[in-house]
Formats: structure tokens, C-alpha cells, sequence
């Protein structure tokens, strides 16, 4: 009896391998697909397998999907990014913010500045596997110095002190354990605690976002980003030093 299973069984099992996969993915097609790299392009077949596109191509090539989206006389682009977002900016509008960005075709978000006893839970509900919201970057806090410009009395409390170079590093060492997945320096710090910012998150692969402090001139600034890497967001302190020299 064992002897006649046996190749039943292999049988079967060959059987099984050679069945056909059930379909996957979406086909959107027959529409105008418009992006910066090829321009306008008419008669389009985007596929796409949950967030990942798999293929974009002229229609008419026969395809195995799950669903097809007529998309004839519709355009389509590339989802968006929005730099410059803080989600706990005004408690009233965070909740809907995920949805709204979707609704304007923005698929990717960096927050830049937000207390992480805060910003954390809207990032881990937005990353969550049934969330319906776009990707999420986060900083963590604004990295200020001594003073603080966003210190919770004239403004939203979304910046943290940073007093000296030690402050500095161990604050930074703190949010990269937290998870944030850049850094951003504000205004207030000072050259020593600037130098102190960059080097800790160089060291930790962090990238970095940062206003130009008030405290560094222009050729401080371009000496210790360039050799750091730091990306200048907002440059106030810029023009307010060009602004006196004038």
C-alpha cells in the first residue's frame, strides 16, 4: 500500500507545482502617464503589486492581474513628496493629515520637528500594516540651543534645549535609539554645540536637515557643512548676515 502512495504522492506533488499562480497586482490602463523623467506619454499600463509598481508600458500587452482599472481619459503621475511637514504641529489637524496628503497625490512625507513623546505614535499608527497614509520620515524634535525657539509658550513646543556639545551628542544618541531617521538643527545653537550636532550624527549614518544658526557666519557654515554633510533647509541667518554687510 505505502509503495502505491508514494508515487501518488510525487505525482501530486509535481502536479501542484506545475498549476498556473493566482494573479496578482492592478492594471491601470489606457491612461496619460506624465512624469519629470519621460514627459507625457499617451496610452499607458501601469501595473502595480500593493505599494510597488512593477511595470509601465504601452497598452494593448496581455497581461495576468488580479483587477484592471480603465484609466481612459485620466492621467496618472508619480506619487509626491512633501518635504516640510509637522505632524503635531496643532493637535486639531493631525489626525486628518495622512488622508488629506493622500487625497493631494502625496505618497511620501518628512516631518520635520516634533516632540517624540508625540510624534512617535502618529509614525507607528501611519507605518502600520493596515494604515492608509503615506510613507513617514521623522526627525525627532528641533535640535535649538541654549534658547529655545519653539518652546511651548509664544510658539508650539516642538524644540528641545541643547545647552552644550555634551547635550548635543546625547540628545542625538537618544533619537537615533528612538528610531528618527534624520536629524534637524535649528536656529539657536551655537557653533561649538553646531560642530558637536554634525559630527555625532555623521557618526551615527543620520542624516542631517538644518537652518543655518544665527551664531555661524558664512564661511563656517559652508566649512562645516560641506565637510559633515548637513543640508541647509532655511537660510534666515544667511540673509540676515548679507542684509548687515549691506
Amino acid at each position: 500500500m505505502r509503495r502505491r502512495l508514494f508515487p501518488l504522492l510525487i505525482f501530486l506533488a509535481l502536479l501542484a507545482a506545475c498549476a498556473e499562480p493566482e494573479p496578482t497586482g492592478t492594471a491601470i490602463t489606457n491612461v496619460t502617464v506624465i512624469d519629470a523623467v519621460n514627459g507625457v506619454r499617451e496610452n499607458q499600463t501601469v501595473v502595480f503589486d500593493g505599494d510597488e509598481i512593477t511595470s509601465v508600458g504601452p497598452t494593448g500587452v496581455e497581461l495576468s492581474v488580479a483587477e484592471t482599472i480603465d484609466g481612459s481619459g485620466k492621467y496618472l503621475i508619480p506619487g509626491l513628496w512633501d518635504f516640510h511637514v509637522h505632524l503635531t504641529y496643532d493637535d486639531r489637524f493631525t489626525e486628518s493629515m495622512p488622508a488629506l496628503f493622500l487625497s493631494y497625490g502625496i505618497t511620501s512625507v518628512r516631518d520635520t520637528g516634533g516632540l517624540m513623546h508625540k510624534v512617535l505614535p502618529v509614525v507607528e499608527k501611519m507605518r502600520a500594516p493596515d494604515a492608509v497614509a503615506p510613507r513617514v520620515f521623522f526627525a525627532g524634535p528641533l535640535l535649538d540651543g541654549n534658547f529655545v525657539v519653539y518652546d511651548g509658550e509664544s510658539r508650539p513646543e516642538i524644540g528641545v534645549r541643547n545647552a552644550t556639545p555634551d547635550d548635543a551628542r546625547q540628545t542625538i544618541r537618544d533619537l537615533q535609539v528612538q528610531g528618527v531617521n534624520f536629524i534637524k538643527i535649528y536656529e539657536m545653537v551655537s557653533p561649538a554645540v553646531f560642530e558637536a550636532m554634525v559630527e555625532t550624527a555623521r557618526e551615527l549614518a543620520l542624516p542631517i536637515d538644518s537652518h543655518v544658526p544665527l551664531s555661524l557666519r558664512a564661511s563656517t557654515w559652508r566649512t562645516v557643512s560641506r565637510f559633515n554633510g548637513a543640508f541647509a533647509q532655511h537660510r534666515d541667518g544667511l540673509r540676515q548676515q548679507r542684509a548687515g554687510a549691506a
